[in-house]
């Protein structure tokens, strides 16, 4: 994945929810590592936070895994997805990276990964995804024509769930058409995708007084991603759920990954870091906490 630290898009000063209810918080989980005791840190996390919806990125294998074959995943992912989905609330994408950063793919892979995250469900409804991630995706206007295959493809698959927090939300499509460029994109992008991540940042490193905001563009499908590595800050981490949950985006998360690779692992921090957006929920839809200004910590 991409990280962009700072974006011209940002607005100049911090935008807060007003006193009113901040939508239920969905969050963005990236689960790319191998199976290990690591992942209980998540499950921990999920079975504490029944009011919070965990969007979980499966990556088995830099994508499905065998490319060009229908095959399942290993047991070992098979039985972590079976895991995930025994909680009521979770969403579990696939994995796909594209060709805009590393040059090194093409449209028909994705094609590919697209239709075999979608046969998963065919051959076996239990292990039903919600639909696919797609990484690392541009933001041009020009480009619009190949992305809008890509949604279509993934909105017409007929192997994805037809239960769980994606299939009763008011958004719902069959087929959860969600991407990351990490950036900005042209308000064009919203139609054929259900979520974008315009914004992918390390927490250590983001405007903690400025709260993304991309133009023109619906804030229920906009999501955003904070990860941290090494020494974990709570007041920090503190702050920023304060920002993201204000914000009122789609989903946000403080993405605990320890100290290893991005993403390989789910850290021991955590669950530390899903309370503290869980009490930033809590606190904004308290119709006793009426608040002023930004960046301050509210409970």
């Amino acid at each position: 994945m991409r990280f962009f630290a700072a974006l011209g898009a940002l607005a100049a000063a911090a935008v807060c929810a007003s006193a009113q209810a901040v939508r239920q918080p969905w969050l963005p989980v990236a689960l790319f590592g191998y199976p290990s005791a690591d992942f209980n840190y998540l499950y921990q996390a999920i079975a504490a936070h029944p009011e919070i919806n965990f969007e979980i990125i499966v990556n088995p294998s830099g994508g499905p895994g065998n490319v060009n074959k229908t095959e399942l995943p290993d047991i070992n992912w098979q039985n972590t997805i079976l895991k995930l989905k025994s909680y009521p609330n979770t969403v579990l994408v696939g994995y796909s990276r594209t060709k805009w950063t590393y040059g090194n793919r093409n449209a028909t892979q994705n094609q590919i990964e697209i239709a075999q995250y979608n046969r998963w469900g065919i051959l076996r409804p239990d292990l039903a995804l919600d639909g696919v991630f797609l990484d690392d995706c541009p933001w041009q206007e020009e480009l619009l024509p190949a992305w809008q295959d890509f949604g279509d493809r993934i909105h017409a698959g007929t192997g994805w769930r037809k239960e769980g927090p994606w299939f009763n939300s008011p958004s719902y499509r069959n087929g959860l058409s969600y991407w990351n460029p990490g950036s900005p994109t042209s308000p064009g992008f919203y139609g054929p995708a259900d979520r974008i991540m315009t914004q992918e940042v390390s927490y250590d490193y983001a405007p903690l007084e400025w709260v993304f905001r991309a133009p023109n563009a619906p804030r229920e499908k906009q999501a955003v991603l904070n990860y941290y590595q090494g020494s974990y800050d709570a007041n920090l981490a503190r702050r920023v759920a304060n920002n993201m949950v204000g914000t009122n985006l789609g989903s946000y998360s403080l993405h605990a990954i320890g100290k290893d690779y991005m993403y390989n692992v789910i850290g021991s921090a955590f669950p530390s870091a899903v309370d503290l957006v869980a009490k930033s929920f809590q606190y904004y839809n308290d119709p006793n906490n009426l608040y002023s200004g930004c960046g301050q910590y509210r409970f």
